[in-house]
């Protein structure tokens, strides 16, 4: 769960464009030397999701006359991050992997009046993270980032943020709904529209996304894949709804874990997904599809468990939900529920042995025709861009293994075989694309 942020102006932190330039501001009230602050000149962020969490990935400078052929070596961008509990990375410089001429946006372009600056960003690169993770609440925030951009031929600088890009995550609705006395917050994504119905895919985050900022969930795990051209190509277009919890889903009703089977989130959440299939007449009400990661791995199983009629198939991802509190009437109500289980065998956060390991094979047992189980080694990068010292892949906290399921990249079952329908390999979004209640 990748972590951490609290911040962003919030009368700012959603525009794309500039509002203004360098300007200099003269100090009042009791500065005995009255002295004269120069601001410097405006930059907007880009922020991106990826596999460990979010990045900045860009800095667009507002440039009266932007050089035409600007050198990434002829700048520094120096970050300082502030908040609460910050454990590393408080500030220092980051590396510059590219600068050119660009529009508003960032794109290229010879006519534009901005420098973009690509910054180098990666799971050790914690000055590009606009996030932390708080361990004295168990939750991501967002911090503050301050940036000083100088470009060292002419000594201009830029401080001053004007505006700020959250790519994809921009593209969702946020919104919430309350049901008797709880508050879910949610993020939701609209596919373009057609004259067919379109599946509903809801995702539930894990422990570390838990709040009151929807973003939050959908960059804490890249879960604005989903709304990816890719992955939306499988669906032909599908609904995507994220909602968010104030605390964790296995919140047993007095802010602490229960492990037990219990939430205090069960019906609010229903009541949620309820509400926005009413609102959207367009979503196949045959392919309801629900999965999650972690906490939210537990929250999947308890809603499929409670509510085994109402979806089309569930994907959950090192799913915390012990077997022991699973009965046999339980596990017999979910049987024929198509089900994707991922996990990774070195998770140390949730054991696979007590959990998902058994109810995958209880519900073998117990006659299940499609459930499938992924069970990788360890969580290693499959960019080719971040590697360990010796150049091996990157290895992420085993506990990771969403990364496998929003990359689409889960294909073999529990024996090491791919998972097939009609003569054909398919990938876990394949899979979850030709489910219908009732097959």
């Amino acid at each position: 769960m990748n972590r951490n942020l609290k911040k962003i102006i919030a009368s700012v932190a959603m525009l794309a464009t500039f509002t203004g330039c360098s300007s200099s501001v003269k100090s009042t009230g009791e500065d005995k030397e009255n002295q004269v602050i120069q601001k410097g000149g405006t930059y907007c962020l880009v922020i991106e999701g990826f596999d460990w969490g979010p990045a900045v990935t860009k800095a667009i400078l507002k440039s009266e006359k932007p050089e035409e052929n600007p050198d990434k070596n002829d700048f520094t961008v120096h970050v300082k991050r502030s908040g609460k509990n910050i454990i590393s990375g408080s500030q220092g410089y980051r590396p510059v992997t590219k600068a050119y001429q660009s529009d508003e946006k960032g794109s290229p372009s010879a006519e534009g009046g901005f420098i973009t600056l690509e910054m180098n960003v990666g799971p050790e690169e914690p000055l590009g993270s606009p996030f932390n993770y708080d361990l004295s609440t168990g939750y991501n925030d967002w911090v503050e980032s301050d940036y000083t951009i100088t470009h060292k031929s002419t000594g201009q600088v830029w401080n001053v943020q004007s505006g700020e890009s959250r790519l994809l995550a921009d593209d969702f609705k946020k919104g919430k709904v309350t049901y008797k006395d709880i508050t879910l917050g949610y993020a939701s994504y609209e596919p373009n529209s057609d004259s067919k119905k379109n599946p509903l895919i809801i995702w539930l985050h894990g422990s570390g996304e838990g709040g009151a900022d929807p973003d939050i969930v959908l960059l804490g795990n890249k879960v604005v894949n989903l709304a990816s051209e890719e992955i939306q190509s499988i669906f032909q277009g599908a609904y995507i709804l994220a909602p968010q919890s104030p605390t964790m889903w296995m919140d047993g009703g007095n802010g602490q874990y229960a492990f037990d089977g219990t939430s205090m989130y069960t019906e609010a959440l229903m009541n949620l997904i309820q509400c926005y299939v009413e609102q959207n007449n367009d979503i196949d009400r045959d392919r309801i599809y629900i999965g999650g990661c972690s906490n939210g791995g537990f929250m999947t199983m308890k809603m499929i468990l409670t509510y085994p009629d109402y979806f089309a198939a569930a994907f959950p991802i090192c799913e915390a939900y012990f077997d022991a509190r699973i009965s046999d009437e339980q596990l017999n109500s979910i049987k024929n529920i198509p089900i994707w289980f991922t996990h990774a065998k070195n998770d140390m956060t949730v054991d696979p042995d007590v959990t998902v390991v058994r109810t995958y094979n209880r519900l073998l047992k117990a006659g299940a025709k499609d459930v499938h189980f992924t069970f990788w080694d360890k969580v290693l990068d499959t960019t080719g861009f971040y590697k360990n010292g010796d150049g091996s892949p990157y290895n992420y906290n085993g506990h990771f293994s969403w990364v496998y399921v929003l990359n689409n990249q889960c294909r073999l079952d529990y024996d090491g075989i791919p998972v097939r329908s009609d003569g054909e390999d398919l990938s876990i979004m394949e899979w979850l694309a030709v489910k219908r209640k009732g097959m």
